[in-house]
């Protein structure tokens, strides 16, 4: 007789194998692995892993997902909260690096996956919630113009270098240089800056 998961015992596995393909990924490992060393990973069995995800591309692209839509979750509440936009700015650059920061496997996640095509995911840079902000109706007159897109994707990779510096504590990168990387990122959007 053969049981089916339940669905919360299936939204459970996935999480689990989504667990087990960050920690493979921030180990540099994923590419080489199977599910069936994935599904291990997770502590599962290898059939229940494949009744979950036929393929490891269908669980990828899953995975992906899952984790654009946690950042995007962070995104919306910083930006909720509201304020002038230099508040939300800020607010904005701490809730997300300190998403990355707590999430280190998401960054080498972004890295090797955040392209895959066949990912209806955006990338984090070029989501509708951060071309949103940088629009130029959002924009104060004293930011300098330029393409909400490309505003967005840079304002986003600014975060991620942060991130990878303070984790491999490059040159020392410390808490103030945290604080002080989104206010440089400010000073070199504004006129005059």
């Amino acid at each position: 007789m053969q049981t089916t998961l339940s669905p919360q015992n299936t939204a459970l596995e996935r999480n689990a194998l989504f667990d087990a393909s960050l920690q493979l990924i921030s180990e540099g490992r994923f590419f080489p692995n199977t599910m069936r060393e994935v599904a291990f990973r997770a502590r599962m069995s290898a059939a229940t892993a494949s009744y979950i995800y036929q393929s490891k591309n269908q669980l990828e692209i899953d995975l992906v997902e899952n984790v654009v839509d946690k950042i995007t979750s962070v995104m919306n509440r910083a930006i909720a909260k509201g304020g002038t936009f230099k508040e939300v700015f800020f607010d904005l650059w701490y809730a997300l690096s300190k998403f990355y920061v707590k999430n280190p496997p998401v960054i080498s996640l972004l890295e090797q996956f955040g392209n895959l095509s066949s990912s209806s995911a955006e990338y984090p840079g070029s989501s509708p919630a951060l071309v949103g902000f940088f629009s130029p109706a959002n924009l104060p007159q004293t930011f300098k113009p330029g393409n909400a897109e490309v505003i967005a994707f840079l304002y986003h990779e600014s975060i991620m270098t942060g991130v990878r510096m303070k984790l491999r504590n490059l040159s020392g990168a410390d808490d103030i240089d945290m604080r002080n990387l989104p206010h440089a990122l400010w000073v070199s959007m504004c006129i005059g800056g």
